[in-house]
């Protein structure tokens, strides 16, 4: 109804936690069902929801937010897109950076120094203290979050598969880090062990892999 209360005018806090969708269940387009005025969202996370989100309605409504300091995506997001999204949300703490990798055909303004821009604009070494995501890992990417690294608190690679020198390549410079999660094998398991010794990491979780 025209000039109603919106009911997502005081939401703070949206995040996807659990998503089991059957097979036969309707996708809703629940980001588009946002009204096209400013929002008080603090945190928007989805990154277990399976289905891809009309980007083109996310990015409207991350810049409509200008509050939130808290971002998880999908997988279907890919680097150029995710690039897109935090030049919309300068006060991001906690990212989920999705794919991490450039869509199929490629993307324009993805050069290495372009992604690495991406993260150290709006002050982003001083306010982000948690990463995760990385779940189609473009490998070569890997090492532009460097530039982060030193205030970060949580870092979750939980779902990246990266080797251990491809971390041992940014890990030496994360001197604040509390939480390491990681997928490895047995056989890696001892030199994450070392590792995190040498980092003086509070937490170290282990994600056995084959």
């Amino acid at each position: 109804m025209m000039g109603s209360p919106s009911p997502y005018r005081g939401l703070r806090v949206l995040d996807v936690v659990e998503c089991d969708m059957a097979e036969e269940q309707e996708v809703v387009d629940w980001v588009a069902a946002f009204p096209p005025e400013p929002t008080n969202l603090e945190s928007l996370s989805f990154e277990c929801y399976e289905p891809p989100v009309a980007f083109a309605a996310l990015e409207a409504l991350v810049a409509r937010s200008p509050r939130l300091n808290r971002l998880g995506v999908n997988q279907h997001i890919s680097l150029g897109q995710l690039r897109r999204l935090m030049a919309h949300a300068p006060r991001l703490s906690h990212l989920g950076t999705g794919s991490f990798r450039p869509a199929d055909g490629g993307e324009e303004g993805l050069g290495f120094g372009e992604v690495v821009t991406a993260f150290a604009s709006a002050g982003r070494a001083r306010t982000l203290v948690s990463l995760s995501g990385f779940r189609e890992l473009a490998q070569e990417y890997l090492p532009t979050i460097t530039v982060v690294c030193s205030n970060l608190k949580t870092l979750d690679l939980s779902y990246t598969p990266a080797t251990p020198n491809q971390i041992l390549m940014f890990i030496g410079q994360c001197y604040n880090l509390e939480t390491l999660w990681v997928l490895t094998s047995i056989a890696a398991l001892a030199w994450f062990t070392w590792l995190c010794a040498a980092v003086l990491l509070m937490t170290t979780t282990s994600l056995l892999g084959t």
